[in-house]
């Protein structure tokens, strides 16, 4: 065999897949990119645009691959332009761990429908027989089924926060494909943990799903990674939760400053802890939020919140009161060396005087730095809370045992007897805390406890989505700027 033969052979066997993965990017970075600078209409459309770019790079790439390989002798065959397909598929499949939010049209199997068809398709143009019509009949539904079964009701873009010295980064949801339109906000902040943007756990990214849903319903969205977390600068365990209230109300002021709000009021939806977080951002800068939303916020001292979600969690466990009795009284040396600042560092922690084994493993899962928790045990929610002239929606799961549907009801009790009117309370059956259907509340909590739990798809409810439309629709129309 000729060495040309050999050379031909190894480019359309080997380096179709990466040419073509290049191509496409020069192709969006020097033709759609520079079109949609031009025509600023076309912005919107970005992932449309740039899954163009690699379908009209895979056609002709997959036609290069079966001419390289082509031989005199037996002619041509489709298996050149299939080999592409797997490469081009494993890169975008690569690229798909590397890239934070991706592309939906271009990684994940849209992407990889797409991009793969066009490959065959470009190599049937130099096959001869019915294998040319069937490739193209495959590609057609290949753009069918990829491009069908995308939200044509809102993009998505990325961002950079600026927080103080450190760099946020996020991503808006806008609704539409209108650049000058305005839509009202809102802000989503997190639980207590190391949480990237979609508050991931797991399988399921349900500030994603609530993000998708207010967009759907004409809000511009905006999540974030925590600082220290996903892409986000800082660095995790060495912030106190003033940091992360900074970062809050520094993330607000960016959305309320963005074209695509402009002017419309400024929402806050604070899950968990993040509710905490939300109201103290509202202290911090009252002008800044039309309104608070609150979904699983405890209202409970930080320190008696801690011990009901401990004993909970062992009791309905099956640990014995001998048992119970122990691990509380861990949490609470945990706490007095906090409070005390035995623990200055979250390395503390782990140190010879550090926690109990069990409660180091806590750490672990959900970091609680020392400077944290001390400013957290200092807090005082309803009172907080009850200081504020914004509306707020108090929403609960009657299934939620790590902030249970009695905490609601203090947060309402404080708003009320304050004398504010300007509050809902809604409970909701059959939801936990990560805002998922569940039996119960026992039940949840089993089933929360077996491995297979996070790895298993759990939507928001419904019946959550709907309450935060619900209650952010007639607000938003009466305190438009």
């Amino acid at each position: 065999m000729k060495l040309r033969r050999v050379v031909r052979l190894l480019l359309a066997y080997t380096a179709c897949g990466p040419a073509i993965l290049a191509a496409s990017i020069v192709v969006d970075a020097f033709l759609f990119r520079p079109i949609a600078r031009a025509w600023p209409a076309l912005f919107p459309w970005n992932r449309e645009l740039n899954a163009l770019s690699l379908i009209l790079a895979a056609v002709p790439g997959g036609a290069a691959a079966v001419w390289l390989a082509e031989d005199e002798k037996r002619g041509t065959t489709l298996l050149p332009a299939f080999a592409a397909a797997l490469e081009l598929v494993a890169l975008l499949w690569l690229v798909g761990q590397r890239v934070e939010v991706p592309n939906p049209l271009v990684v994940g199997w849209r992407g990889w429908l797409m991009a793969g068809a066009a490959v065959m398709a470009g190599g049937a143009l130099l096959v001869r027989g019915r294998w040319r019509w069937l490739a193209w009949a495959v590609l057609a539904l290949a753009l069918t089924a990829g491009l069908g079964t995308v939200r044509y009701d809102s993009y998505e873009v990325g961002v950079v926060i600026p927080a103080g010295r450190v760099r946020l980064a996020g991503t808006l949801t806008v609704p539409g494909r209108r650049l000058d339109a305005v839509h009202p906000a809102v802000l989503l902040v997190h639980d207590l943990g190391c949480h990237d943007r979609d508050e991931t756990w797991g399988i399921n990214r349900p500030f994603r799903e609530i993000a998708g849903h207010l967009a759907a319903n004409g809000y511009v969205v905006l999540r974030y990674d925590k600082r220290g977390c996903g892409r986000s600068g800082g660095e995790f365990s060495r912030a106190d939760l003033d940091d992360f209230v900074g970062d809050a109300t520094a993330a607000a002021r960016f959305l309320a400053g963005r074209r695509e709000v402009g002017g419309r009021p400024v929402f806050a939806l604070g899950h968990g802890f993040g509710g905490v977080v939300a109201v103290r951002a509202a202290q911090a800068a009252p002008d800044l939020f039309d309104g608070l939303l609150l979904a699983g916020a405890p209202s409970s001292p930080t320190a008696d919140w801690l011990r009901a979600q401990y004993r909970y969690r062992l009791e309905t466990g099956g640990a014995s009161p001998d048992q119970v009795d122990a691990y509380l009284a861990d949490v609470d040396r945990w706490i007095e060396g906090v409070a005390s600042r035995q623990y200055l560092h979250y390395g503390d922690y782990f140190g010879l005087r550090g926690l109990s084994e069990a409660l180091q493993a806590e750490q672990h899962v959900t970091p609680l730095p020392p400077d944290w928790l001390r400013q957290a045990l200092a807090h005082d929610q309803p009172a907080a809370l009850a200081g504020l002239s914004l509306p707020v929606l108090i929403l609960n799961g009657e299934a939620d045992w790590q902030v249970p549907p009695s905490e609601a009801r203090a947060l309402a009790e404080a708003l009320e007897a304050a004398g504010r009117s300007d509050w809902e309370l809604v409970l909701l059956p059959g939801v936990n805390h990560h805002l998922v259907a569940v039996a119960g509340m026992d039940a949840g909590f089993l089933l929360e406890q077996t491995e297979g739990y996070a790895q298993e798809r759990h939507p928001v409810a419904p019946a959550a989505l709907d309450a935060l439309v619900r209650w952010l629709n007639p607000q938003s129309s009466t305190r438009d700027h």
